[in-house]
């Protein structure tokens, strides 16, 4: 009996404490709205719409102006371009600032100023020495133009051309001929070329040897005359190389100076008394030159018919004397 008593007055008390318990906790909702109707998130008190940076917002400032007329929506801010569509003729948008430049690669820029100097935007004759021809091969830092070089030191980058014109002002690699080598020994405009190149060779040196690149009498045999037809060592077109090219029994010799074949090659050759030295030069025996002061050296020396005799402790030339018996 005690038992549904008390389960009895539970049951009446329950619709009770469930209404205290909903009057506590409150409501949300406006008294004219129901549960259902939608939120108005302006006039909402859960909206703190003073902790947005202006150009953080739900949007760009409406509208984006003046030197920042292009909302970038990515970042919610006002920028000057967003692509090149957004510059002026003649200008691009640099992507990583957003502002629109006169170029931003160097095919933007004309053939007379090919390089685009960033982070400028500007079309520049030169941005290092490297960008110069041998001709004016220095770049003017403050004017961005190729300079002509005033020394050595300027034509560093410029490949071979080491060696500065001061008279032209152009990076060079020869003042003159003597500064080649071979295979390109001549120097023509300033640079090392060869024969070929050139189109230079001609009488007495009228073919072109390629391997040195300078022009010479013959290269093979076939390039000289039947008279001198071998083509020695120095490419010059000779009679003999070897004693053994010599059949002329008076000439027995090949003299190394002319390719010749001659009489003698040292002076113990020559048998004559009146013409002991040889001529290293003709290959020939030769009668010795007079001493200064001197006539002759012997009778060969003495063209006067009257004074035929070369008296040799004087070196003069003399009448002969007479014959015993004859004023």
């Amino acid at each position: 009996m005690k038992c549904l008593l008390r389960y009895s007055v539970l049951y009446q008390l329950t619709p009770l404490l469930i209404a205290l318990l909903l009057l506590g906790c409150g409501s949300s909702t406006p008294a004219d709205q129901t549960p259902d109707t939608p939120i108005d998130l302006e006039q909402s008190d859960t909206v703190d719409t003073d902790s947005c940076a202006t150009e953080l917002c739900s949007s760009c400032p409406d509208p984006c102006e003046g030197e920042t007329p292009v909302c970038d929506e990515a970042n919610q801010v006002c920028v000057s371009c967003m692509s090149d569509e957004d510059c002026s003729a003649n200008e691009h948008c640099e992507l990583t600032n957003n502002i629109c430049l006169s170029c931003v690669l160097h095919s933007h820029c004309p053939s007379e100023s090919p390089f685009c100097l960033l982070p400028d935007g500007i079309c520049a004759g030169c941005l290092t020495d490297n960008d110069c021809p041998t001709e004016s091969p220095v770049c003017n830092p403050e004017t961005r133009l190729c300079e002509s070089c005033t020394a050595d030191e300027d034509c560093t980058l410029t490949g071979i051309a080491q060696t500065c014109n001061t008279e032209s002002g152009a990076c060079v690699e020869c003042l003159s001929s003597t500064n080649c080598e071979s295979p390109t020994p001549y120097c023509d405009e300033g640079f090392c070329k060869d024969c070929e190149e050139l189109s230079i060779c001609a009488d007495p040196t009228p073919i072109c040897n390629i391997e040195t690149g300078s022009c010479a009498e013959c290269v093979v045999a076939g390039d000289c005359p039947p008279e001198k037809g071998m083509c020695n060592l120095e490419l010059r077109c000779v009679e003999c190389m070897f004693d053994s090219h010599c059949i002329d029994p008076a000439l027995p010799y090949c003299v190394p100076a002319l390719g010749e074949c001659g009489e003698c090659l040292f002076d113990n050759f020559c048998s004559d008394p009146d013409k002991p030295i040889c001529d290293v030069e003709t290959g020939l025996c030769v009668a010795p030159e007079p001493e200064p002061g001197e006539e002759c050296i012997s009778n060969a020396d003495c063209s006067d018919p009257d004074k035929p005799i070369c008296d040799v402790e004087t070196g003069l030339c003399v009448a002969p004397e007479p014959e015993p018996g004859v004023a």
